[in-house]
């Protein structure tokens, strides 16, 4: 048996990374990295770079990144074995960036050492100042994260020069450092500079100057525009540059007469011919003229793009207008009176309605109560225990048949054939996931009744739904319309919302509807007289509907003493207390109710009917 665990580890040490088969960690570091700079007469540079890596585990490419600092540009870049042959090119990969150039050289090489030689022209190298001209080159630079065993840099000068007058300076360390080596040699015409253990991150640049007319000034061809960013073309071909242009004289144009022309869409072309000889500057300047359909289409064509970013403004402003006109309420008659009785016998649902114009889940509860006034339901409270703890449940009961009873209104109709169907009795808990289907049509039933009560002009459901679907149509058009449709949309959402518009009569009825809610709130003020338990039932579901029904509860703490015929509690007669039972209404019942009755079936799990590859997570897994 030891013998079996003793294989099965070593065979698993071999499989787990981090075991013994694991393979080796890839480093390496240059071992040598010399420099040659041949400095040319035209102010030209060519540089060949003998680069010597060490390399531990398996490696396949390298990078050399040539930096364009100060407008520098390159030419004729290769790369060679150190016997002089030239890597083909399916084996060196060049890109050319904005900012710099990368060659890429592709192999196979492990655990060893291996030199590549980099060569390439650079112009724009040699600065030239009054009394001398000075080549400054970062020899290695920081952009670097391991080490240089040892450096060697050796430029060479077109012709022999009196060392006194040849100035050089040596800078290693990082890039804002300022401290100097000696670690160079000066001849006549070769000057060495030396550096050892680069660390990573640490620049090797030399810094050497020379008397003048050692090297000829290469000369520039400025071009400029009004307007600018316009095409430049020499002798007739178009180059890569647009206006402001500064050409180097030698690499991007070469010396001679030049017949050197501006183009630019919708401008009117110009052109120059110019003698361009090297070591002098030339600068041309063009001014091309804008075409008249070009001038005043872009001037259009600004305009309406001014229009359009701002066209929110003017869409704020025409759905202002047109909500003034169409939405906005008449007046009421201003300081709201207490009521001592609903608006025109409405319903509390209808109120509710009335007062937010929406059809709420809240309504639909209030009316639960007041159908149990009414005698249709008869309310028994329960205590349900499970594993989970005990909960509130309750149970309703038909009391009297409702079918073609034509004093209720269609959504009460609808409320109560949803809760019971051909039942006698009907547990709340029984109807989640099921009475939802239901609660879209009753909704739209109330709000029908409001509107043919003559609260509104139209239906609220109508008119918000109509501005609902032309504002999502506008934000999904945001998405391709650079965003500004996307405002409209927004907008006439918003003002959708209060778009719904009442009449005359539904003012005075929300008017009268905010004196009952006084009333509700604040009755020991008004007629105590007529506070009687009949009283307290027949405008508790008013009072729910206001949120109030704690404070209207709160009027009858004296003289309410049993529960009503059509609620029954878990405490019985004795344990009853009309804020207590107010209260029970007011949270437990309504969000009971509210929960059970909107809740719909959540989506299917992995144990109820889920299929292999049909849950998250997952994907693609690769190695390299």
């Amino acid at each position: 048996m030891k013998k079996y665990l003793l294989l099965s580890v070593l065979i698993l040490s071999f499989l787990i990374p981090g075991g013994a088969g694991q393979a080796q960690e890839k480093s390496w570091f240059f071992n040598k990295w010399d420099v040659g700079i041949q400095v040319n007469q035209d102010a030209s540079i060519m540089v060949q770079e003998g680069l010597t890596y060490n390399f531990t585990g398996d490696f396949s490419y390298i990078k050399r990144r040539l930096p364009k600092t100060k407008g520098i540009k390159y030419d004729n870049i290769s790369v060679l074995e150190t016997d002089g042959s030239r890597l083909s090119e399916d084996k060196v990969e060049i890109e050319e960036t904005s900012s710099e150039v990368i060659v890429t050289v592709h192999f196979n090489l492990s655990n060893t050492t291996h030199t590549w030689i980099f060569e390439y022209t650079a112009y724009g190298a040699i600065g030239f100042f009054e009394d001398y001209d000075e080549l400054y080159w970062n020899v290695v630079a920081f952009d670097r994260e391991v080490e240089i065993k040892k450096s060697q840099a050796t430029v060479y000068l077109p012709q022999e020069i009196d060392p006194d007058n040849i100035k050089q300076k040596i800078y290693v360390g990082r890039s804002d450092s300022k401290e100097e080596t000696l670690d160079y040699t000066a001849g006549s015409r070769e000057i060495n500079f030396f550096a050892t253990d680069i660390a990573p991150y640490e620049n090797f640049t030399i810094v050497l100057g020379w008397p003048k007319n050692i090297v000829k000034y290469p000369g520039y061809l400025n071009i400029t525009s009004e307007p600018e960013s316009s095409n430049i073309y020499i002798d007739g071909q178009a180059l890569a540059n647009k206006t402001p242009a500064n050409l180097l004289i030698g690499y991007d144009i070469n010396a001679g007469e030049k017949d050197i022309a501006v183009k630019k869409f919708g401008h009117t072309t110009a052109s120059q011919k110019v003698n361009i000889e090297k070591g002098k500057d030339k600068k041309l300047d063009f001014n091309l003229e804008a075409k008249a359909w070009y001038f005043y289409g872009k001037k259009a064509f600004y305009f309406l793009m001014y229009l359009y970013f701002a066209s929110p403004v003017f869409v704020g402003l025409y759905l202002y207008l047109k909500w003034k006109k169409h939405g906005k309420d008449p007046k009421s008659k201003g300081t709201v009176i207490a009521q001592y009785e609903p608006p025109d016998h409405t319903r509390p649902a209808e109120m509710g309605t009335l007062i937010d114009e929406k059809a709420d889940l809240h309504d639909i509860t209030a009316t639960i109560i007041d159908l149990a006034f009414q005698g249709y339901i008869r309310i028994h409270e329960e205590e349900d225990k499970s594993l989970f703890g005990k909960k509130t449940d309750y149970t309703f009961e038909k009391r009297k048949d409702f079918f073609g009873d034509q004093t209720l209104k269609e959504y009460e109709r609808m409320i109560l054939s949803n809760l019971f169907g051909s039942k006698k009795e009907v547990k709340l808990s029984d109807l989640k996931n099921k009475f939802y289907k239901m609660l879209k049509k009753i909704k739209s039933s109330l709000y029908k009744d409001v509107t043919a009560l003559g609260y509104f002009e139209r239906n609220p459901e109508t008119v918000r739904h109509k501005y609902l679907v032309v504002g999502v149509v506008f934000v999904a058009a945001g998405w391709i319309l650079f965003l500004v449709p996307a405002i409209w949309g927004i907008l006439i959402i918003i003002f959708g919302l209060v778009m719904p518009k009442k009449t005359k009569k539904g003012v005075q009825a929300k008017w009268h509807a905010d004196g009952f809610k006084k009333y509700l709130h604040t009755a020991e003020r008004f007629r105590l007289g007529q506070l009687t338990p009949e009283t307290f039932e027949k405008y508790l579901s008013y009072a729910m509907v206001f949120k109030v029904e704690k404070q209207w509860a709160q009027r009858f703490k004296d003289i309410y003493n049993q529960p009503p015929d059509w609620y029954v509690g878990r405490g019985g007669i004795e344990a009853f207390a009309v804020t207590s039972f107010a209260a029970n209404l007011s949270d437990s019942f309504n969000s009971v109710v509210a929960s059970n009755l909107s809740s719909s079936p959540s989506s299917s799990s992995g144990f109820s009917g889920g299929s292999a590859g049909g849950g998250g997570g997952g994907g693609g897994a690769s190695a390299g």
